[in-house]
């Protein structure tokens, strides 16, 4: 990390330092407070946050937590930081190592390119307030705090400033997720100081009026809560030169973050009359985004020219075209128990997604039109004309890839009550959505209406880090039943290897060993190494698709009862008790076959040669969120 004139207290919760600006001490702030919102007198209220897919939306279950004197905090969700305070969760050893590799390769490429880089985690509102939170909560288990004890001098702790000012300034609104604009200039301040510039104190002295205004969490409030905060007024220099084309359909359609439509973005600010001209690129998220008042905003009215990137990942090829001075990273805190994968090329990603968007619109408007046309006007009252029924799965094998998939769905189809689909691994979620409902509905047309049927995909589990697959999967089949196989981790990695090698004939791979790629720090490799060169990708998902514990996290969250967890041992070893549960969950007769007992797909010979180094390294790397899976799911370790 470049040098600056910051002394870190030895004592990991002292806030007793000063961060000093060219000699200046921290003083351009001034105090102001604002009037408490008025609240409902509940404790917390349930509320639903929106994941959009086209128009269709997958709510995941969020409280906003109302806290003393008005504060509000967010509750729940897909990241639910509060469970890491309540001591429900913690930041595994993969992610901490994840982390630390991550951000020292980052630290070493730049170097290399001669680039001052820093990165900053934004503070979750409650690790600074949490004293306004009626809740047992433990502020040491959040991640910036968890992460400074395994990766201190990786990343700019601004978390320990912030506590030390915090009863002199205003540094998060009360009803909003995110930091105020005083709380954004202070970011911004000791990131200025760190890299070796004096900040621009226009940006803070400047004329300032109260506005009432409700923030994200006071917005899903019934009845909305407002509350006065100070807006800032002043005359600005830097001018956006460019927007790539996922931030202009935002604006010309008027269709805002709030569609998933984030991600991807980048726009270019130009500065006619800098302090500096350097030019500075920033990765980040809403809280240093390019809309007014946030950390792009307050750099381009310093710098010369300033990019920003909506990324929790790096675009190295992106870096180089631009060639800056400065590379900052921003990530809110609560997005910190995921790694993120710098493997990204921002603008192939924003048309990706837009196209993706595009589609799922004209799909949608399309099923609404054909709708439309089926609807007719007797005497005055609408008559609902019955529409041919579309055949869709009732039950879906997610994965895992090498786990069982196919042999469990060849169990499961012997059932006289239950149909093939045409096809066994359809992948419509994850590598055919743009082909529309009736292309996936085509291969279960064939079924009798009195039968089951289904499919088995592997990718729908292992292509899946977050809620987006699974999310999919409920908005279109609300009351399908899901089922996954796993195996021991180490053993599905190592025949996912030879697959690679021995029957998809990757080039890379022939004539090669485990021992060539698996030996050796997996955390690097998996975070940097495989992450960051194209012909080694596949190797990361060898690694990747036996963490089954962040995979199968979003399916047990969203579909609750409707999903089934399987051990591929258990198959081999009780095929027919097995079966039993898995009709059982189908809602279908009991029903045995001889089948179910005759082990038909047998570990390879190949499998048993692979090294004890490897086979060590592999049962390290995979150990903890294996235990955890198990543990999580009531299966044995």
């Amino acid at each position: 990390m470049v040098d600056g004139n910051v002394s870190w207290p030895a004592d990991a919760d002292s806030c007793d330092y000063e961060v000093h600006l060219k000699g200046q001490p921290l003083g351009l702030l001034e105090k102001h407070s604002g009037a408490p919102p008025v609240v409902s007198s509940a404790a917390s209220f349930c509320l639903r946050s929106r994941f959009y897919i086209g128009d269709c939306e997958m709510r995941d279950e969020v409280k906003v937590l109302q806290g003393k004197d008005g504060w509000l905090f967010l509750s729940g969700g897909n990241n639910d930081f509060m469970s890491y305070l309540y001591g429900h969760k913690v930041l595994s050893k993969h992610v901490l190592d994840g982390w630390e590799s991550l951000l020292q390769s980052r630290q070493d490429w730049f170097a290399r390119k001669g680039i001052k880089y820093l990165h900053v985690f934004a503070p979750e509102k409650v690790s600074v307030y949490g004293e306004y939170l009626d809740s047992e909560i433990d502020l040491s288990k959040g991640h910036i705090r968890t992460l400074s004890r395994q990766a201190n001098g990786l990343f700019l702790d601004i978390l320990h400033y912030f506590n030390s000012i915090k009863k002199d300034y205003n540094l998060y609104t009360k009803t909003d997720t995110h930091w105020s604009y005083v709380g954004a200039f202070v970011c911004y301040q000791l990131l200025c100081s760190v890299l070796g510039y004096k900040p621009y104190s226009d940006l803070i002295q400047c004329r300032r009026e109260t506005v009432k205004v409700s923030g994200d969490l006071g917005l899903k409030m019934d009845p909305v809560v407002k509350e006065d905060v100070e807006s800032v007024i002043r005359e600005k220099k830097a001018i956006r030169s460019s927007a790539n084309i996922l931030v202009r359909y935002k604006e010309k359609n008027k269709c805002f973050n709030e569609l998933g439509l984030h991600v991807g973005s980048r726009v270019v600010f130009q500065n006619p009359d800098p302090l500096y001209a350097e030019k500075v690129v920033i990765f980040g998220d809403s809280f240093s985004e390019y809309r007014p008042n946030r950390l792009t905003e307050m750099f381009a009215e310093t710098f010369a020219e300033v990019h920003f990137c909506w990324s929790a990942g790096i675009d190295y090829e992106y870096v180089e075209k631009v060639s800056p001075q400065i590379v900052i990273s921003e990530l809110c805190e609560r997005f910190a128990h995921i790694v993120p994968n710098d493997h990204i090329d921002v603008e192939k990603f924003a048309r990706s997604r837009l196209k993706e968007y595009m589609k799922d619109r004209l799909r949608i408007k399309s099923n609404s039109s054909i709708l439309s046309e089926q609807l007719t006007t007797c005497s005055g009252a609408v008559k609902n004309v019955a529409l041919k029924k579309k055949r869709m799965p009732d039950y879906i094998i997610v994965g895992g890839m090498k786990c069982g998939t196919t042999i469990l769905n060849d169990f499961i189809v012997q059932h006289p009550g239950i149909a093939k689909a045409k096809q066994k691994e359809i992948h419509y979620f994850t590598l055919n959505y743009t082909k529309g409902n009736d292309w996936y509905s085509s291969f279960f047309e064939d079924v009798a209406d009195d039968m089951l049927t289904g499919e088995a995909s592997p990718t729908y589990l292992d292509l899946t880090n977050n809620v987006i697959v699974p999310s999919l999967i409920k908005v279109a089949l609300p009351n399908v039943k899901i089922i996954a196989i796993i195996k021991d981790p180490v053993q599905r990695a190592i025949s996912h290897f030879l697959h690679l090698r021995d029957v998809n004939k990757i080039d890379v791979f022939q004539g090669r060993k485990m021992e060539d790629y698996f030996l050796g720090d997996l955390y690097k490799k998996y975070f940097v190494d495989f992450a960051n060169d194209p012909r080694l990708l596949p190797l990361r998902n060898v690694l990747d698709f036996g963490l089954y514990d962040v995979h199968l996290r979003a399916y047990r969250q969203i579909f609750k009862q409707n999903f089934l967890l399987l051990s591929n041992a258990e198959l081999w070893t009780n095929g027919k008790q097995v079966m039993s549960k898995v009709f059982d969950f189908l809602n279908v007769a009991p029903f045995e076959a001889a089948d179910f007992e005759r082990k038909r797909y047998v570990t390879s010979a190949k499998e048993k040669i692979v090294s004890s180094e490897v086979f060590d390294n592999l049962t390290q790397f995979y150990e903890e969120d294996y235990r955890r899976t198990c543990i999580e799911f009531g299966m044995l370790v």
